[in-house]
Order: C-alpha cells, then sequence, then structure tokens
C-alpha cells in the first residue's frame, strides 16, 4: 500500500467551513492522519469538530453483537436472523473492530446458509 505524506500547511489552506463539510460528508476520502490534522486544525481555530453519526449512535439499543457472550456465532435459521446478523457485522466494521475482508467472508457465508434453506423450503415444497 502506498503510504502518504499529509502536509499540514496544504490542509491549513482550507476554510474552517471546507474542514467541517469535508469531516462531515468525506472522510472516507481522506487518510486518518489527514483526518486527525483536520480535527486539530478546526479545533485550533476555536471551532468544535462536528462527527458523522453513525447508524448505532442514533439508536445504541438495536446493536447486537455478531459473537454471542459465550464466544460462538449465533445461528443462522431464517432471514430475520441473517439480518441481524449483517447488521452487526456492518457496524463492527464501521467502528473498526472487525476487518473488512473478515466481514466480507463472514457475509458471503450467512448468503451461503440463506440460500441453502431456501433450497430446502422449495425442495419441501416439491415433496
Amino acid at each position: 500500500m502506498n503510504e502518504y505524506k499529509v502536509d499540514k500547511s496544504m490542509l491549513e489552506q482550507n476554510s474552517t467551513e471546507e474542514i467541517q463539510h469535508i469531516l462531515k460528508h468525506y472522510r472516507d476520502d481522506y487518510t486518518p492522519e489527514a483526518i486527525a490534522l483536520f480535527q486539530q486544525i478546526v479545533r485550533e481555530r476555536g471551532v468544535g469538530v462536528e462527527e458523522r453519526p453513525s447508524a448505532v449512535a442514533l439508536n445504541p439499543s438495536k446493536h447486537v453483537s455478531a459473537v454471542d457472550s459465550s464466544g460462538g456465532t449465533p445461528e443462522v435459521t431464517n432471514a430475520a436472523d441473517a439480518i441481524r446478523l449483517l447488521n452487526s457485522l456492518l457496524h463492527d466494521t464501521l467502528m473498526g473492530s472487525v476487518e473488512p475482508a473478515t466481514a466480507t467472508a463472514a457475509a458471503q457465508i450467512v448468503m451461503a446458509i440463506l440460500r441453502a434453506r431456501e433450497m430446502e423450503l422449495l425442495q419441501e415444497n416439491d415433496d
């Protein structure tokens, strides 16, 4: 992966409004180092840093961990289970506690399980 040096003087050329807009809408387009510098610049200018709200921050009670308290993974037997698990994977990936490649593999497994359940149901209906 390429490493880029972040030039604070270049970032400081942006207006406070532009930096706030970047922090609110375009965070994903910048490296973590650049985001940290943008936040520092805004604080130095005496303005608060407005964070982009996450889905969990809006409704934290909806989050269920992809791993249950015993350390095992939940059973996926229907679409509702899959949705809960996939939402949890998305949350954990966005929060940085699950690597994107791991979440992708887990999501593919969940989808394969759902396809297998669908095939079982179709075969049961044919009989």
